[in-house]
């Protein structure tokens, strides 16, 4: 064998240099240390609390693990070799993707890219121009993108003792929740627990049991697509420790029972103290019927109609329109062109008016006008129907102005529930648990908005190639002065510092999901007193890894759900679940 020859780095230069780095990093650190204040005494035992649910970690299921990854192994081979077979050799591999826009392009189809906003109107576009091939191409692409790949990182990350530890960051979001690291368990492939449930259940028996190749055919023969099947066990690999079970509680639509309750929608937290109580519908249901003026109970006999009241409500309480609907509707298999009979047979009228005054417009997301104009009208439905909450956003918003343009003047909002602050170089926004968000470097800015407007009341945005020949028809020019925050931070996606403009719905955004942090925190800390020992928690979720005989899922659910007495008025309630594998 030849010897290999290291080369160290050890000169006195060299380590003088290191040195002088060092000694760098520790002045910083220490400049940094001075500027920021300490930890409230509430917040430590938070931070506590996250060094020991990370120091414990939880256990993963290394044979079913490794058997996964061989069967997806075997399934890419195949996926491959089929998107050779339809491409005439002309893409090798599903993942070269800049070869499958050439083909697509190929066959007659403008493609640019095939990245995961373009596929549906392409395989729309695949359907039209009869061309099967494409479509199927395009689906394989899908199927070999799932997100399995976490399966190579659990192996990369475990511990000699079968645990993976360090997978939360303390704080990672603005808001003060949790992020994800290592695992990432916080975006785990997503599943509904009663439709998925037995075929996991399933999935996990047959990987177990077969080899990896008979395990591929099988599950490739009862569910078609074998890597969205391994997609959907990501959270069974996460089991207990022999003798113990899981036990998790789940805060139930927290972030919808808060919205109200912050804003004093009072019809709405009715409904939901009904529906807790066994005596009223769901509020998908019930979000339906006020935008629509349908009785829920019969919404709920209409799966159709309840699912877009579920994507309304996940997706309009924070200002969102039409892009943020898609994006919602596209987790839950809802697609815009089903949406517009729908819409056209309970709001006709509503759904014309869109179509006439804003024919004009030009950001439509790529949308036919009747889909368009049926997304906004159920968004407009669903912003009818919570005018509180409405009103909430331009409240908070103008709070948010008032206060940094007045510094060191305390603006109170939502009836007392929060208010802003600026000082210090932060604007300063108080929760209703007294905990506080900061936002950097804010000051107030002046925008001016131009627009078209017609005869009828319809407008466009401005366009100097079209305003000549609108103005020449009796169009008209508006424009209004208005002020915003804007605040410096850290932009995840781009990982840089950036500037970001508030506006009233992110504002809502942050309150809201900061007030389900501390509603979750506060339950934890109680669970940790009764003697539960969490080992992760997942959004609105803990999960707890306990002796089998100790506890229950039910007493979880009440630990989590006891409330706080600055949270008076606000119903909570909480979905609980136990096994030996992490099963929601």
């Amino acid at each position: 064998m030849n010897a290999v020859a290291y080369e160290w780095w050890d000169s006195p230069e060299n380590l003088s240099r290191v040195m002088s780095y060092c000694d760098q990093d520790v002045v910083t650190e220490t400049e940094i240390d001075g500027l920021l204040p300490h930890l409230t005494a509430a917040e430590r035992k938070v931070w506590e609390l996250d060094q020991r649910i990370n120091d414990r970690g939880f256990r993963l299921d290394i044979p079913l693990i490794e058997r996964a990854l061989a069967v997806r192994d075997i399934a890419k081979r195949g996926l491959d070799a089929r998107m050779r077979e339809i491409t005439g050799g002309a893409v090798g591999k599903c993942s070269e993707v800049a070869k499958l826009a050439a083909w697509i392009r190929s066959q007659g189809i403008a493609c640019d890219s095939i990245g995961k906003g373009v596929q549906e109107e392409l395989m729309l576009h695949a359907d039209a121009d009869n061309l099967p091939l494409v479509r199927e191409a395009i689906e394989l692409r899908q199927a070999a993108a799932k997100p399995v790949s976490k399966f190579a990182t659990m192996l990369e990350c475990v511990c000699a003792d079968g645990r993976a530890r360090g997978q939360l960051a303390y704080h990672g979001a603005s808001s003060g929740r949790w992020a994800g690291r290592l695992i990432q368990p916080q975006n785990l492939y997503r599943v509904d627990p009663e439709r998925d449930g037995d075929d996991i259940a399933r999935t996990v028996d047959i990987l177990l049991t077969h080899s990896a190749q008979d395990a591929c055919d099988m599950i490739g023969m009862l569910f078609g697509n074998v890597m969205v099947a391994l997609a959907k066990i990501m959270r069974a690999v996460i089991v207990a420790a022999e003798g113990n079970t899981l036990k998790g509680a789940d805060l139930a639509n927290i972030e919808g029972r808060l919205q109200a309750w912050i804003a004093g929608e009072e019809w709405k937290l009715e409904a939901f103290r009904a529906y807790d109580a066994g005596t009223g519908p769901d509020l998908y249901c019930v979000a339906y019927g006020k935008a629509f003026g349908e009785d829920p109970g019969a919404v709920k006999k209409q799966k159709s109609k309840r699912q877009i009241g579920k994507v309304m409500e996940l997706s309009a309480g924070y200002q969102g329109s039409v892009g943020s609907f898609l994006n919602m509707g596209k987790n839950y298999g809802l697609k815009p062109a089903a949406l517009v009979p729908v819409i056209q047979q309970v709001a006709l009228d509503r759904w014309l008016w869109w179509c006439d005054r804003y024919k004009g417009a030009r950001d439509k997301h790529g949308l036919p006008m009747d889909q368009w104009a049926a997304i906004k009208t159920i968004v407009q439905g669903w912003r009818e129907g919570h005018p509180k909450i409405v009103q909430a956003w331009w409240d908070v918003q103008d709070a948010a102005i008032e206060a940094v343009a007045n510094p060191g003047q305390v603006v109170t909002v939502l009836d007392g529930k929060v208010s802003y602050l600026a000082a210090r170089g932060f604007l300063w926004c108080r929760l209703p648990s007294g905990r506080v968000l900061a936002y950097c470097n804010p000051r107030v800015v002046q925008t001016r908005e131009v627009w078209l407007e017609g005869p009828n009341g319809e407008t466009i945005e401005w366009d100097e190639g079209v305003a000549e020949v609108m103005l020449s028809i009796g169009w008209v020019r508006k424009e209004r002065l208005r002020r915003r925050v804007d605040y410096d931070g850290y932009e995840g996606e781009t990982r840089r510092w950036t500037s970001f403009a508030l506006y009233g719905g992110m504002q809502f955004n942050h309150i809201v999901q900061g007030t389900a942090r501390d509603v979750l925190v506060e339950g934890m800390l109680r669970a940790e007193a009764a003697g539960y020992v969490i080992v992760l928690t997942v959004h609105d979720e803990v999960v707890d890894e306990s002796p089998a005989w100790f506890g229950s899922a039910r007493e979880l659910e009440e630990l989590l759900t006891a409330g706080e007495p600055w949270l008076a008025g606000c119903p909570l309630a909480a979905s609980g679940w136990e096994g030996v594998r992490y099963g929601k």
